[in-house]
């Protein structure tokens, strides 16, 4: 049970009870919505290498030898970085706690800590229109090389709207694996994401879920119900629309976890310098993760700046 006040703990019980009280408020907010279309891995080095995305081919007659995939010479990895978060509790406001303030200040400090994770696979979500992938090419591309002849594209520049989603939607069921086999996307609003910034979110819902285009206009709507429309409010785009496979297991995106959150704290006046210098009480997290791409076949995008 979360506290309610402060006022009567001792620096050592304050300790105890913050830690408590900050991992359940943690846990509780940290599996939010981003773990629909992230695929999350637990890393066990200071660099992950993901080989496995080049060297995938498909099933065939075993006829002759076999066909062992060598891939691309250009190795594809997610280097973990560490991350922190640090936050103060005044000494005075602790002693003086009689309506569980304290206990506010500490889920909004949890609140932080959470929600980074989001904001980071959103921010390589959106680094998608310039950082490469597993090809070397941009993950949001208009020409990722095949194994077998030709290319495939999952980018556009289309803003968003009935021509271009319909558009995007053919690509990403259209999608190819590099042997230049049909990848097998199913769209469907169970396992379709249409993710937008707040600008674009109730664009997206006339164009998805009303039955005609537009209000009044008698032409059914052929994408109507076929996208779960998802509002990112980290994304800083206005313009910027994406198309998100989340079919089980793998999914678009992955999210790279090295160790789990740490805390540490700084309670006791006589050992803590922030204590006996500044009069608060003084937390940190510590955390290692992650995040990057996994196949661009499982993703479509636009960044809206045609002309």
């Amino acid at each position: 049970m979360p506290f309610t006040t402060a006022s009567d703990l001792s620096p050592k019980m304050l300790e105890g009870v913050v830690r408590t009280e900050f991992f359940r408020a943690y846990h509780e907010l940290r599996d939010t919505g981003w773990q629909r279309y992230t695929t999350v891995v637990a890393s066990g080095a200071a660099e992950e290498y993901y080989d496995w995305l080049r060297l995938l081919g498909d099933v065939r007659e075993w006829i002759g030898d076999r066909v062992i995939n060598q891939g691309l010479a250009e190795r594809y990895s997610i280097r973990n970085k560490t991350w922190e978060f640090g936050f103060y509790l005044e000494r005075s406001a602790v002693e003086d706690d009689q309506s569980g303030q304290i206990g506010l200040a500490i889920t909004a400090a949890a609140q932080r800590a959470a929600e980074h994770q989001a904001r980071l696979v959103t921010e390589v979500l959106e680094a998608g229109f310039t950082d490469a992938c597993y090809d070397g090419e941009p993950f949001f591309f208009g020409s990722h090389p095949l194994d077998s002849g030709g290319t495939f594209a999952n980018y556009t520049d289309a803003l968003l709207g009935a021509e271009s989603l319909r558009e995007g939607l053919a690509a990403l069921m259209g999608m190819r694996r590099s042997d230049g086999a049909p990848w097998g996307n199913v769209v469907s609003k169970q396992n379709t994401v249409l993710m937008v910034p707040p600008a674009l979110y109730f664009s997206a819902l006339e164009l998805t879920q009303h039955p005609h285009y537009s209000l009044g206009d008698p032409e059914n709507n052929p994408l109507a119900g076929l996208f779960d429309v998802a509002l990112n409010p980290y994304l800083t785009s206005e313009t910027a629309w994406y198309l998100l496979q989340t079919t089980e297991p793998l999914k678009p995106l992955v999210f790279q976890r090295r160790t789990e959150l740490e805390l540490t704290a700084q309670t006791d006046p006589a050992t803590g310098d922030v204590v006996f210098r500044n009069d608060l009480y003084a937390f940190g997290t510590r955390q290692r993760y992650n995040a990057g791409y996994t196949f661009p076949q499982l993703a479509y995008a636009g960044d809206g700046t045609e002309s």
